[in-house]
């Protein structure tokens, strides 16, 4: 099925609407949700992760932000929102499951793929276990602690271990800098910043 999006220009300003493809192609700006799950670990944060499946076009088999998505020409952010939940993780959410947390405004260029994105921030405060489903898109999910994810990025460890959330068999995953999907360090930084705001963790 076609994917049709909406642009915009560099102020926001809706100027028509294009092929998934194409927008990524010409590196127009579009609109995307992005959902992180965080839950408290103490004084700081779990983050969860998504597992990219192996068969993505981009990125796969990297960890990557809870659930995300595009959002569809003239389809409302948060109900588009919803729907990559439910794609994703098999999640039924109400709007009143997600917390908004404004825009963040990525601008990622790779040869042959623009990504020009307003990401819709939102965020769950995860406060029991959740009967997560995933769809094809997903192989795994995990949590990791906020502060430790931070120092990976950062250079000054060179591993770090998550907690399954799926698979309870497993006792940790063990992730490098190479597994994580390549945003900036100011977007995660944002993420945990609004993370430990949204879970009034303020020892940082």
């Amino acid at each position: 099925m076609a994917e049709w999006l909406t642009i915009f220009d560099t102020e926001g300003n809706k100027i028509g609407k294009k092929l998934r493809d194409d927008v990524h192609r010409d590196g127009d700006w579009h609109e995307t949700f992005h959902c992180w799950f965080v839950e408290k670990d103490n004084e700081d944060i779990f983050l969860h992760f998504q597992l990219r499946a192996k068969n993505k076009k981009d990125f796969p088999g990297k960890w990557d932000i809870t659930s995300a998505g595009h959002i569809m020409h003239d389809e409302d952010v948060r109900i588009g929102g919803l729907r990559e939940v439910k794609e994703e993780l098999g999640l039924s959410f109400q709007a009143t499951d997600l917390e908004y947390k404004g825009i963040f405004k990525i601008n990622h260029e790779i040869p042959h793929f623009i990504d020009r994105e307003m990401c819709h921030m939102y965020f769950h405060a995860v406060t029991k276990p959740l009967p997560f489903a995933p769809g094809d898109e997903v192989e795994d999910v995990m949590k990791v602690n906020a502060t430790s994810f931070l120092q990976l990025l950062k250079g000054e460890i060179s591993s770090t271990t998550g907690i399954p959330v799926l698979n309870k068999s497993t006792k940790s995953i063990t992730i490098t800098f190479e597994d994580i999907y390549p945003y900036e360090l100011e977007y995660y930084e944002f993420v945990v910043e609004k993370g430990r705001d949204m879970l009034k963790i303020n020892n940082f």
